[in-house]
Formats: structure tokens, C-alpha cells, sequence
């Protein structure tokens, strides 16, 4: 086993930075340190920079996506109440469920008539207009959502 380090300045910002890796055997950690001289690198400040902007990019176009996905969806659900992280990540996560029943051509004439035959999917139903955040996150990815998107929809 045998480490390799190599002094470099950062593409990004200009800093002086150091790369170490563990390496297998000394031919290896000569030949990363002479790659990593010949490319450069960017340092651990500014990987997490970009990686956080990537993050936040994908965070973005995700809501955009569920957005416009229950644009056409006939129902209107109450504003969610909480932190304001909790309330962007409820929100998430109830416009996820409105996608998927959109998706799954869901009928929504049909659930009037499903609230009166079935107790179970009218209790679920009701579930769908808590106003709580927190609720809808320490409810996510439970049954009640596939018992409402399932083949009753």
C-alpha cells in the first residue's frame, strides 16, 4: 500500500490544494501523482460548490416536472402548513401522488361514488386535504397512497 500526494492549485478558485489517494503500489501512486500534475484538479471547496449547484438544479427541475404535471388535475387541495422546508418538501411529495394518479388516468368523477360505496377509500381520500406538512411527511411512501392511486382509479 502506498499513498500518493500531489500539490495543486485549483481550476476553479486558484487555491493551493493538496490530492492524496491511497494507492495499491508505489508505480501506481507515481503514475496518479504524474496524471493528476498533467490535469489539475479543483478542491474540496469547490466540489462541494458545484455538487450542491447540481443538487439544486435536479431539486428544481423535479418540482417544474410535478408541476406542470398536476396542472390538470380537477382537484384543489389546501395550503400546506409548517416550516418552510417542511412545506416545500410536503408539497413535493403530495404534488408526486397528484402526478401519479394523473399519470394512472386516474377518473375523478368516480371518486364521489367511491367515498359513498367504500369507508376505507373515503377515509384515505380525507387523508389527501391534511393541511399538516409535517403529515405528509411522516406519512410518505405509506399504504395510503397506493390504496387511492391503485385500481380503484
Amino acid at each position: 500500500m502506498s499513498k500518493a500526494s500531489v500539490n495543486l492549485t485549483c481550476l476553479k478558485c486558484g487555491n493551493a490544494f493538496t490530492a492524496r489517494k491511497d494507492c495499491y503500489n508505489s508505480t501506481d501512486a507515481a503514475n496518479w501523482e504524474k496524471y493528476m500534475a498533467q490535469i489539475g484538479g479543483i478542491c474540496k471547496e469547490c466540489y462541494k460548490k458545484e455538487k450542491d449547484e447540481e443538487r439544486e438544479q435536479e431539486i428544481l427541475k423535479k418540482r417544474e416536472k410535478l408541476k406542470k404535471a398536476v396542472e390538470g388535475c380537477p382537484v384543489i387541495f389546501p395550503v400546506l402548513e409548517g416550516t418552510e422546508k417542511q412545506v416545500a418538501w410536503a408539497n413535493d411529495l403530495r404534488n408526486d401522488i397528484v402526478s401519479q394518479m394523473m399519470e394512472a388516468a386516474a377518473m375523478w368523477e368516480k371518486v364521489d361514488q367511491l367515498c359513498a360505496t367504500d369507508p376505507k377509500f373515503k377515509d384515505n381520500w380525507d387523508k389527501l386535504f391534511n393541511k399538516s406538512a409535517k403529515w405528509w411527511i411522516d406519512n410518505r411512501g405509506t399504504k395510503i397512497f397506493r390504496y387511492i392511486i391503485g385500481d380503484r382509479m
